[in-house]
């Protein structure tokens, strides 16, 4: 068996380690934030790649809150989601959605635009600059606790 065979049987384990990451975030835990972070990087996954990916995960996040907020069914919201959301994760999703407000998700979602404009703009490493967005992402969400 080649490096070729494994790695088609196992398939690509970056967008799960990156879900694992956006759902750290949005439910502000911290440690596994930072190994998942740990994990993507030592992977070589890009920090704007990550970030986008978490832009897509909080939009995600920030349309059903809006729909649940506009009187939609929190399932019948979910289930409008293209792509579907994996089943693997619907418990994470419906308790971020129950934690942000829709002012706190636009407020997530500044935080990743703002990363991704600094790391191509400036020469503050594009790591660091994730890394440091997503942990801003997630002390939102914990100030929902309060």
């Amino acid at each position: 068996m080649t490096e070729a065979d494994i790695t088609a049987v196992m398939g690509d384990e970056s967008e799960l380690r990156m879900d694992e990451t956006f759902d750290a975030a949005g439910e502000g835990d911290f440690a596994t934030l930072d190994r998942s972070l740990s994990r993507l990087w030592a992977a070589g996954n890009s920090p704007v790649g990550v970030l986008r990916q978490a832009m897509t995960h909080f939009q995600k996040l920030l349309l059903v809150k809006a729909e649940t907020e506009a009187g939609q069914n929190l399932e019948g919201a979910i289930r409008k989601l293209r792509p579907p959301l994996h089943f693997a994760r619907a418990d994470s999703f419906r308790a971020q959605v129950s934690r942000w407000t829709v002012a706190r998700l636009e407020e997530a979602l500044t935080h990743l635009y703002e990363a991704e404009a600094l790391s191509k703009t400036t020469a503050v490493p594009a790591e660091a600059a994730c890394a440091r967005a997503l942990f801003s992402v997630a002390a939102l969400a914990n100030a929902g606790r309060r």
